[in-house]
């Protein structure tokens, strides 16, 4: 069975986190009734609801896919490489030093982490 993407993650989190908002409101302003104006009044806060859930696990994702992405990400998966596997799997440990040499750094941090990236090449 396949994993689920975090994509598709933050789409069902958005999704039953708008389903328990509307269930939660429909209870709170029916008053033992449901009509289609109660509805609609639960409604509202729940799509507000799905709206901001998106937005947050969107910001999440963008986040982990940058830390992912980062030069010291690649440097310690090429470390891992190195120390389990050896010389057998040194070509794949110099592409991921290469793009991490090559990586535009965000802070300074990361700017020592290229330079290191730069340093296991030469």
């Amino acid at each position: 069975m396949e994993s689920a993407s975090l994509k598709g993650r933050a789409i069902v989190f958005a999704l039953c986190a708008g389903a328990m908002v509307f269930i939660l409101a429909l209870l709170a302003t029916a008053h033992g009734e449901l009509s289609a104006d109660t509805m609609g009044r639960a409604l509202i806060p729940a799509i507000v609801c799905s709206v901001l859930s998106w937005a947050a696990a969107e910001r999440s994702i963008a986040s982990t896919a940058a830390a992912i992405d980062s030069a010291i990400a690649r440097i310690e998966f090429a470390n891992g490489l190195l120390m389990l596997f050896g010389k057998s799997r040194i070509a794949d440990a110099e592409k991921l030093y290469k793009d991490a040499a090559k990586s535009t750094p965000a802070d300074a941090m990361e700017r020592l982490d290229v330079e290191l990236a730069k340093s296991e090449l030469e």
